[in-house]
């Protein structure tokens, strides 16, 4: 007799919670670490994002099309080579594509992604926000905090942290990220977001661009 609906959406629930509780027990005793985000480097996010912001505007205002917009946001980031760690771009591994997404990262794991797929639906549609921590998991379910050829891109972020990127967050000192990161014996085992975070699932890191 096959399953309802109602049944199939029931027991997936409990697997997810299964999985989940699996997965807490698993990193039971596993030392937790928080990153500590300067006040310089989030002043400095706060002014890029509203330099993309002005750019995008400047665009619509000047009737640019989205792919000179994009042109120009790239130039400005590009530009900004002291700031980033990483310049990357994820999509199919053994192809590269214009639209494939190209990111910028940070020494503390702070990400922007220009989601270029998005370019007929226009500038804003490719300019994301910026993400509080990107990492990387390959193919043996291993993390890695640096891009790595073939590893899929994994981003997190608190509402706080989306909050002070656009200013609704005055940043008058260092902050705690509200991101888990469980690290044994030096090295990254799991993330854990915050309980309001967002998450976005990547595709595979297909190229590392030199800045």
């Amino acid at each position: 007799m096959e399953e309802s609906i109602e049944q199939q959406v029931k027991r997936v629930v409990e697997q997810i919670k299964t999985q989940r509780l699996e997965r807490a027990k698993a990193l039971e005793g596993i030392p937790v670490e928080k990153q500590l985000f300067l006040k310089e480097e989030l002043e400095t996010i706060v002014k890029v994002n509203q330099l993309l912001h002005a750019l995008m505007k400047r665009s619509e205002v000047n009737r640019k099309s989205p792919k000179e917009a994009l042109t120009e946001i790239q130039y400005a980031l590009d530009h900004l080579k002291n700031f980033w760690e990483s310049k990357f771009t994820s999509g199919g591994v053994d192809t590269e594509r214009e639209d494939d997404s190209l990111y910028y990262m940070t020494a503390s794991g702070i990400s922007l992604r220009l989601k270029r797929a998005n370019l007929s639906r226009g500038i804003r549609a490719v300019v994301q926000p910026f993400l509080e921590k990107v990492c990387f998991l390959n193919e043996s379910s291993e993390l890695s905090e640096k891009p790595v050829i073939g590893s899929t891109v994994e981003e997190y972020a608190s509402q706080e942290f989306l909050k002070i990127q656009h200013g609704e967050i005055p940043i008058t000192a260092d902050v705690e990220s509200k991101i888990l990161k469980y690290v044994k014996n030096g090295k990254l085992i799991a993330v854990g977001n915050a309980p309001d975070g967002v998450y976005h699932g990547g595709n595979l890191v297909n190229k590392i661009v030199k800045i």
